[in-house]
């Protein structure tokens, strides 16, 4: 019987269910929900496990195996084989039960009625392939019968050999190492196809404790086990000598790219469930040079002791292929990505786009307005009244839109929002993908947006601020390989054009007072800050970059916090322009 151990359970799409953390008075009903979502899943997606992936970098170069345990699909040639060596040492009954074998819970009953404690169990493979693939293997009543009419559903709706084959593909084998296929590469370094039967059967040896037999965690003990296996089914010694030198592994070092892949494959297969379970590499379009200088950057904020978080993406401005993403939470690598789940509050770094906005009408950059408390009265606002002020209630009376903008002044780009309107500048953020439908408001003009953006928004406005083109959505997948050997590239979106001519001219010359200056040239860029967050984008002749800090608590706005971003920035533009870097 499967000692059980991690989950399959996110990596695959399968429901999942932990009955430890349902509280005990509710475990039943809840088990009996879970068991109605369970039927209809297996009824529309089957047994069919995702395997282990590959990720690869731009240029080929491994970047790691997906975070879940390794997981292969067993070669057909020796399922019958490998299958008859489970069903002998696990479930003799398999192939005349229904799912229980009764016959063997009253041998297990009395047994463990003379022994005054469990010193046998009864579950068959099926209920053993339950426990592994849809339930932790946390001992309570209710998860044993949730676990048996998940079992009986599955005998109805699969043929016995599917639910061998999902079971050899999925019973836990070792730490981090699912199925038969996936044992015999790591411990004998062999494919099944090529496996001798006594190294199917010393690897079946791990299946009643494989996190004390599996030879990642004791050689020794795995020998001993091996040979008490084959003692067991009636064979002296071993058809071919056991390896004690298992094949090392790496997992993909930053998981949450996984997650932001496996994003990408449901828009493109159509959801979570439709995703082919026969990929196994990923090309991803992630260059190890950028990736590297932006996390160095990044590194460094975490100086301040105040700093929470940090996060950055750079993509190219053409495509919106990311060259480079990271998050960081305390300085070590954080699971989650605010450059593609992240809602930060933007602040000033929408302004150059209500700029552009006044620049397409024909308002000069010249143009003088007041720097001065402002306030516009209108019943459409939600208190009658919308006011603005400066940080630091800093004003400096006339002031042209071009200081404005490098001065990042509040209260003049509130009067350019109100002598355009409301429609103008909501229009020409909608039309750079930032803002959604419930953001109408002058507001908005000033990065005060209802559900926030990420990361990856925010960079590839600033793209299309480079190029005149709003880029397809930053996008992380260059090309798939399935097992078969089959690539399948994702077709590149149509860009939309945004803007041109002229005013995008004269607005990145503005933009040249507020941006950085990296080896005597000048780069393009806006600092944003609200509440605990401080950003930058900014944007060169290929490369779109977007940086977010997040802080433990909110500071002054004495504290000049949006330079903490911008310096940042300024760190990673000198590193990528010194040294370089090719552009895929």
């Amino acid at each position: 019987m499967n000692s059980g151990g991690d989950t399959l359970a996110d990596a695959q799409g399968f429901p999942y269910l932990d009955m430890r953390a349902v509280e005990p008075g509710k475990r039943l009903w809840t088990g009996l929900l879970f068991i109605s979502i369970v039927h209809e899943y297996l009824a529309h997606r089957g047994l069919s496990l995702r395997q282990t992936i590959i990720y690869r970098d731009h240029s080929g170069t491994p970047l790691g195996l997906s975070p879940w345990p390794l997981t292969f699909p067993l070669h057909k040639e020796t399922l019958k084989r490998v299958g008859a060596t489970v069903v002998k040492l696990e479930d003799r009954r398999f192939w005349q039960h229904g799912g229980l074998d009764w016959l063997s819970v009253a041998r297990a009953i009395y047994r463990n009625l003379i022994a005054f404690r469990v010193v046998q169990g009864a579950s068959t493979i099926t209920q053993q392939l339950v426990r592994n693939v849809f339930l932790y293997p946390h001992r309570s009543l209710a998860r044993k019968i949730t676990e048996a009419l998940i079992a009986y559903h599955i005998e109805r709706l699969f043929s016995k050999d599917e639910i061998l084959e999902a079971y050899c593909n999925a019973v836990h084998l070792g730490p981090g190492v699912r199925g038969f296929e996936a044992a015999l590469r790591i411990y004998h370094r062999l494919p099944s196809q090529s496996a001798a039967q006594g190294h199917v059967a010393a690897t079946a040896g791990c299946l009643r404790a494989p996190m004390r037999t599996s030879p990642l965690v004791s050689p020794a003990a795995y020998t001993k086990r091996a040979a008490q296996i084959e003692a067991f089914l009636g064979r002296e010694t071993s058809e071919a000598p056991l390896l004690t030198n298992p094949v090392s592994f790496r997992r993909l070092q930053d998981a949450r790219l996984s997650r932001i892949v496996d994003s990408a494959l449901s828009q493109i297969y159509g959801g979570p469930s439709a995703i082919p379970a026969s990929i196994k590499s990923i090309h991803l379009t992630i260059s190890r040079p950028h990736q590297r200088a932006l996390r160095e950057a990044l590194k460094t904020a975490f100086s301040d002791e105040n700093v929470e978080s940090a996060a950055g993406l750079i993509i190219e401005s053409s495509t919106g292929r990311v060259m480079a993403e990271c998050s960081l939470k305390n300085g070590a690598s954080s699971q989650f990505s605010p450059a593609f789940f992240g809602s930060i509050q933007p602040g000033s770094t929408y302004k150059p786009f209500v700029a552009l906005a006044a620049l397409e009408c024909g308002i000069s950059d010249a143009r003088i307005f007041s720097s001065s408390p402002f306030t516009w009265e209108s019943p459409a606002f939600p208190r009658g009244v919308w006011s603005v002020r400066n940080y630091r209630h800093k004003y400096f009376g006339a002031s042209s839109l071009r200081d404005a903008l490098s001065r990042s002044d509040n209260t003049v780009f509130a009067r350019l929002i109100q002598q355009l309107g409301t429609d103008q500048v909501v229009a020409k953020l909608k039309a750079f993908g930032l803002l959604g439908a419930k953001d109408y408001y002058p507001a908005a003009g000033l990065g005060a947006v209802t559900g926030g953006v990420s990361l990856s928004q925010l960079c590839c406005a600033y793209a299309a601020l480079a190029t005149g083109y709003l880029p397809p959505q930053a996008n992380l997948i260059r090309s798939i390989e399935h097992a078969d050997g089959h690539f399948f590239s994702p077709e590149p979106q149509s860009r939309i054009l945004v803007a041109g001519g002229e005013s995008l001219e004269k607005l990145q010359e503005i933009l040249h007072f507020s941006g950085v200056v990296v080896g005597g040239r000048r780069i393009p860029g806006k600092s944003g800050t609200a509440g605990k967050n401080s950003t930058y984008a900014a944007y060169d002749d290929k490369l779109s970059y977007a940086l977010w800090l997040g802080f433990r608590s909110s500071r002054s706005e004495w504290w000049e916090k949006g330079a903490q971003a911008r310096s940042i920035t300024e760190r990673l533009l000198d590193v990528v322009h010194g040294r370089k870097f090719s552009i895929i």
